[in-house]
């Protein structure tokens, strides 16, 4: 059996989600940021493939004139990393990452990001429909409030999805497996 190498994937990091006070701004979002700095660390450190996504719309949140849709400072993408912007959900919507993607024999994906109700979940699905293989760091993302859940509630509910699609895996687990060069398997480490 070959080695499958994974590409990386960091969805929404961006400032729009992490800016006090406006509509999309997520509550806590520093344990989920230190674990998407952590897997960053690692998957460069490692040399992996790394993707960054944002949304970019033609409206007033995420529009590319506002500071709000920049990357936050720690997570600017380096010039040999690949960058997507979308304007819905799926990753997959972007039609030069879905290029690309097809043209990986059998795909397998790293997710972490700041919108796993939204974003992560949409591409996971997508993946998962496509049969690529996903694993999904779950304490490398977070989910808005849905309903009357807490956005921890939420994020708990949207992870428990996930699985259903994807593996579900801590960040800690995710860096050891690229760490060891190992095939993560669709088991749930959550």
């Amino acid at each position: 059996m070959h080695r499958v190498i994974p590409l990386v994937m960091f969805v929404d990091l961006q400032e729009e989600y992490v800016s006090a006070g406006r509509f999309f701004a997520l509550g806590d979002v520093e344990g989920p940021l230190a674990n998407c700095r952590r897997l960053l660390d690692a998957a460069r450190e490692i040399g992996l493939a790394i993707a960054h996504f944002r949304q970019i719309k033609a409206s007033p949140f995420f529009n590319r004139e506002a500071i709000f849709s920049q990357w936050i400072p720690d997570f600017r993408p380096k010039s040999h990393e690949m960058v997507f912007e979308r304007d819905k959900p799926s990753c997959y919507c972007n039609a030069s990452f879905d290029n690309f993607v097809e043209q990986i024999g059998q795909p397998s994906l790293v997710v972490a990001g700041l919108t796993g109700e939204q974003s992560c979940l949409a591409t996971i699905i997508e993946a998962a429909h496509r049969g690529h293989q996903v694993v999904f760091a779950y304490d490398a993302s977070a989910s808005r409030t849905l309903g009357e859940r807490s956005e921890a509630e939420s994020h708990r509910a949207v992870t428990d999805l996930i699985g259903l699609y994807a593996s579900v895996m801590s960040t800690d687990d995710v860096i050891a497996h690229l760490t060891a060069g190992e095939r993560m398997s669709q088991s749930h480490f959550g």
